[in-house]
């Protein structure tokens, strides 16, 4: 099944993600609108309901590979195959804007374990990464080859083996990170735990026949207590910000879900186009933040009245929103699909629907 709402939800995670790269520009051009900055502040839970959608993302996968037929080797070879066929085009714009701009930071990037995605970075040392909201795809790599495992198991073992490394995650980040709390496998350990989340709301969502009415107050109660716990107790960091934006994001997929099939509530299209590009947003907005910046775009718009200032704002995001769309319909997408091809004609078998399942 291919579910529109949890694209909608990309599209808001990418969003809010970019607000918050760019929250220095929307605040210079509205210092009188304390509220919008604070919201602005929250940008960067984004990445913890990506988190947690990636999870769901990889049951569903499994489960669909399972139905195919499909090894473990071209389960890989699909999932890991669509992180770097997105992510490559634009770490090689990043060189190509750092080499223009400032080759400097060429000498200071690991330009390798860049390119490969083999690297962990904790909150103060991502000055070394050729394109630094990169951090996350490195867990995401991780995510989808522990999910690889469990290709061949029963559902009930996915799900009872997911419940159990949930907790026993929770259990050891809770434990590790007070001493801690800003080292690399914690921040890992903390991640896991959102994107096991989504592992285990796919299994009782599919596997269970829990009453809709009961989740969907379960998950409005996770949204609202998880993120007014977040915010208040400013959790950016270790076991405080899974427990708090883990939970609320968690909740806010259930809560998808549960509109979507009980209440046929459902995304409408140009929300679900731009999920299916929340990816390619997600890649390019740093890039183009960095442009401008070099451009002294930031300095110049202060020179304009109020409503220049607030058009050109709007005309910016909007411009990555566009540019997002035709990307992964002219060039990630039909490159994606040319890989799945040639996948198919190595051994036969359904498409199964992993486009719907990007990321």
């Amino acid at each position: 099944m291919f579910y529109k709402n949890i694209q909608c939800l990309r599209a808001l995670s990418a969003f809010i993600v970019v607000l918050f790269h760019g929250g220095g520009l929307i605040k210079s051009v509205t210092p009188d609108f304390p509220v919008l900055h604070d919201v602005i502040h929250q940008g960067y839970l984004g990445v913890d309901i990506f988190f947690v959608i990636s999870g769901f993302v990889a049951a569903t996968s499994v489960m669909r590979s399972q139905l195919a037929d499909t090894s473990r080797l071209q389960y890989l070879w699909l999932r890991l195959s669509r992180i770097y066929v997105g992510y490559w085009p634009f770490y090689g714009l990043s060189l190509l804007v750092a080499w223009y701009f400032s080759p400097a930071l060429l000498n200071q990037w690991a330009l390798l374990k860049s390119f490969f995605l083999v690297f962990f970075v904790n909150y103060d040392n991502g000055q070394e990464l050729v394109l630094y909201v990169a951090w996350s795809l490195t867990y995401e790599v991780i995510f989808y080859l522990l999910a690889s495992c469990f290709i061949a198991a029963r559902r009930t073992v996915q799900l009872w083996v997911g419940g159990f490394l949930t907790f026993l995650a929770l259990i050891v980040t809770a434990w590790l990170s007070p001493a801690n709390s800003g080292h690399p496998f914690i921040v890992f350990l903390s991640f896991l735990d959102e994107f096991l989340f989504g592992v285990v709301i796919y299994h009782l969502w599919t596997q269970t026949k829990l009453n809709r009415l009961h989740l969907l107050v379960c998950s409005t109660i996770l949204i609202a207590l998880g993120l007014s716990l977040g915010v208040s107790l400013h959790a950016t960091i270790g076991p405080i910000r899974t427990f708090t934006l883990g939970a609320f994001s968690a909740g806010l997929v259930l809560f998808a879900l549960v509109l979507e099939e009980r209440f046929e509530a459902i995304a409408p299209q140009p929300l679900v186009t731009l999920g299916d590009a929340s990816y390619s947003l997600y890649l390019c907005h740093s890039i183009a933040f960095s442009v401008l910046a070099y451009l002294g775009f930031d300095a110049y718009i202060l020179t304009l009245d109020p409503n220049a200032q607030w058009a050109l704002v709007c005309l910016l995001f909007a411009a990555l929103l566009g540019f997002s769309v035709v990307y992964f319909h002219g060039v990630e997408k039909p490159v994606y699909r040319g890989l799945l091809a040639w996948v198919e004609q190595s051994k036969p078998m359904p498409s199964l629907l992993l486009w719907g399942g990007k990321r």
